[in-house]
């Protein structure tokens, strides 16, 4: 979890409250990166992810 207290989690805050495209890093059942932009909408402390309900990116996010 960030600590949006802390300069990093300020940080990232203010990146995640003006961009619309973020990479989402999921890893592979062999342990390799998949990075994967994808569209969002940050919301009362909660990513909304936009894709197509059968992703692959998705199988991975709990």
């Amino acid at each position: 979890m960030i600590d949006w207290d802390s300069e990093v989690g300020r940080r990232a805050l203010q990146r995640i409250e003006r961009e619309e495209v973020i990479w989402l890093t999921t890893v592979s059942s062999r342990g390799v990166p998949q990075p994967r932009p994808v569209w969002f909408v940050w919301e009362a402390g909660s990513f909304l992810i936009y894709s197509t309900p059968r992703a692959w990116k998705l199988k991975h996010i709990a």
